[in-house]
Formats: C-alpha cells, structure tokens, sequence
C-alpha cells in the first residue's frame, strides 16, 4: 500500500515487471534489488518507539540533507504520533465496523530515505523497488510480506514536524495496522477490492488523527 506524490494511489497488483534489462541486472550485485535494508544500510542501534508503539523499530535512516538525521527531536516526533495513532485506531475501527482478526503484538519495521531515485532511496524504481506494486513515485509506502514502512525523510522540516511526513506517516501506520490485525484482508475477496477499500479507510485516518 502506498500514498502516491500525486495525492491519488495507482497500485498495481502482483509484482511489476522489472525496469531494468537482464544484462543490466548482471552488471549489478544482487542485493541491489532488495527492498529491505542491506546489513551496511541498518542503523548500529535501531531506533524501538515507545509505549503503545514498543514493536515499531527504525531499521535505517538515511539522510537527505541538512536536518534531515536520526536527531532526538525527530524520534520524539516519530515516536509520539505513532502512539497517538494507535491509541485511535481502536476507536476509529469500531466506529467502521471493522474487525480485528487476532490481538497478537503489533510488530513492525521502519526505513526512513530521501524520497528521490537516487540508488537504493525511495523512488529507486530501477533497483530497490522494481518489484514495489506501486510502480509509481510514493511518499510512503507498507509492505505486508517485509513488514516495512518505508517513507520519506522530511519528519522534520526546518526543526518543526513536518506536514506532509505527518499525514503520510499516519496513513502509512493505517495500512500496516490493518495488514498486521487481518482488516485488509476481510475487506474482499480481491486484492484489487481491498487495496480499495483499505486507501479509503487510511485517507479517513488520516483525518481521525490530524483532523483535516
């Protein structure tokens, strides 16, 4: 599940064809095309959240510029939405009608990267994320199989809370909710129909969370 640059999702089912030729590929290490961090990108100490988000770890950070690191404030910052977003979520599926399937421990992972097609950042659609579903530039972007969010580096802008981090990062929170407690996959009996219906509910949360 992805939020798209354009503020509307285009997500393609199943694995999307690879951007790159075969002789391409060879010229290439392997690992270039693994979504999750490599063993040289994951931070030394990974970054656990807090409270209600102690099974959410930043596994990478990677810096896009000045005030862009992995500083306290960004992590109070990170830490503290996550936790105000799912002391709501509770509330807010109850008031939709969803379900929890299981109870189990909310357990997730985090890489944060500049939101260009840089190698291996973001919109690295020619490498990293050739097989992403969404083949489209993203501000964020949940991966049920990797349990990952990856999303850009802007949780910060000009030492205050970013705003479009903000709402990405709750939208993107939704979704890996939603995956982790099997809402996303009651939603239908299609992955065309669920991907649906779980953006419509995230766009909401959004609001639930950040009001409009």
């Amino acid at each position: 599940m992805a939020r798209a640059k354009t503020g509307t999702v285009a997500i393609a089912l199943g694995f999307a064809a690879s951007l790159v030729t075969g002789a391409a590929r060879a010229e290439l290490a392997a690992d270039s095309f693994t979504m999750t961090p490599l063993p040289e990108e994951l931070l030394s100490k990974p970054i656990t959240l807090s409270g209600a988000c102690d099974g959410v770890v930043v596994r990478e950070w990677r810096e896009g510029g000045a005030g862009t690191e992995a500083s306290p404030a960004a992590v109070r910052v990170m830490d503290r939405l996550c936790t105000h977003a799912v002391a709501v979520f509770d509330g807010f599926i109850e008031r939709h009608g969803l379900e929890r399937a299981h109870s189990l421990p909310f357990r997730w992972s985090v890489s944060v990267l500049p939101d260009e097609d840089c190698h291996r950042c973001l919109n690295d659609l020619t490498h990293r994320f050739s097989t992403r579903s969404a083949q489209i530039e993203v501000w964020g972007y949940a991966s049920l199989n990797d349990r990952f969010i990856f999303i850009l580096n802007q949780v910060l802008v000009s030492g205050r809370p970013g705003q479009l981090w903000q709402r990405v990062w709750v939208h993107e929170l939704f979704h890996a909710l939603s995956m982790h407690y099997g809402i996303f996959a009651s939603h239908a009996e299609t992955d065309a129909k669920r991907v649906k219906i779980d953006e419509r509910f995230a766009k909401k949360f959004e609001t639930a969370v950040l009001g409009k």
